[in-house]
């Protein structure tokens, strides 16, 4: 029993033997979990108590001491994924900017971690003039005292979603804090993300939620209008990684004629083999 509480120290931080003082309050769960073993360890370790004694009380608190126990690891050690168990990769192209946030808010908190690429082609509603005075604007809200202490204004676009997001999550609690964490956001597809598949979210996409007809922006425009100072390299890089997928989609191509062809040439000269497996009970997948 002893062996429980260290382990249960290493993850609780608490120690193995900690006295019931109104300085050490440890919550819920885990402090009656170690007053049990502190009061189990004792019985079990003390010269005085008597055997029949130390049996009783063995047998009415082990099982529940274990109980708390089980309960207070499966708290630390709960999977920290939410809905889904892989990461949400999300094309941010020609979706609106308050509506892909707070799907993008929600997912992260439900523990989901999130993705999100092009977030200089996401689109604010209104038109460019309107939402640029907007900006300016919020350029003007500073500390008059010490202007370090914020607010900071970002120009980058994808700082521009991210602070939209915060906006919509406790970010001050530590709760906030970790779901932050749990988001990242790019102008362009990085190149250890090329190969990924990449979803939309149809609620928040400018062609659904706008009205036919209504003015928008882009956030790459803006942030450029204000101090981004590379769009420029954005482009390049994009324009140079739509080449090099056109060129693996060439290759994939000519590849998958080439298999094709050999299956045909070889499915003939295998078909008696093929046979054979199959009536002694093997399955033979067909060639494609």
């Amino acid at each position: 029993m002893y062996q429980l509480s260290i382990v249960l120290y290493q993850f609780t931080g608490y120690g193995p033997r900690v006295s019931y003082h109104k300085r050490c309050k440890p919550r819920g769960i885990v402090k009656r979990a170690i007053v049990d073993i502190f009061l189990h360890d004792t019985f079990l370790h003390d010269s005085t108590v008597s055997h029949h004694q130390t049996k009783d009380f063995a047998g009415i608190h082990q099982h529940s001491t274990l109980l708390l126990f089980r309960r207070v690891l499966t708290a630390k050690m709960a999977p920290k994924h939410g809905l889904f168990n892989k990461r949400i990769y999300i094309d941010a192209k020609d979706h609106l900017l308050g509506k892909l946030a707070s799907y993008v808010s929600k997912a992260i908190l439900e523990g989901n971690k999130v993705v999100v690429f092009n977030c200089d082609k996401i689109n604010i509603a209104g038109s460019f003039y309107r939402n640029k005075i907007k900006y300016l604007s919020f350029l003007r809200k500073r500390c008059n005292v010490n202007p370090a202490r914020g607010p900071f204004h970002h120009r980058a676009p994808r700082c521009i979603f991210r602070r939209t997001v915060r906006g919509m999550i406790p970010h001050k609690t530590t709760r906030g804090q970790q779901a932050l964490r749990r988001m990242k956001a790019y102008e362009d597809i990085p190149a250890r993300y090329t190969s990924q598949k990449t979803m939309v979210v149809p609620l928040a996409m400018r062609m659904l939620s706008l009205q036919r007809g209504r003015k928008y922006c882009d956030v790459g425009r803006l942030s450029h209008e204000v101090g981004w100072k590379y769009q420029h390299v954005v482009k390049d890089y994009e324009a140079r990684r739509l080449e090099r997928e056109a060129k693996r989609a060439q290759r994939l191509k000519i590849r998958h004629k080439l298999t094709r062809e050999a299956n045909k040439k070889v499915k003939k000269v295998i078909e008696p083999y093929n046979q054979v497996l199959r009536e002694s009970g093997y399955y033979v997948p067909a060639l494609v």
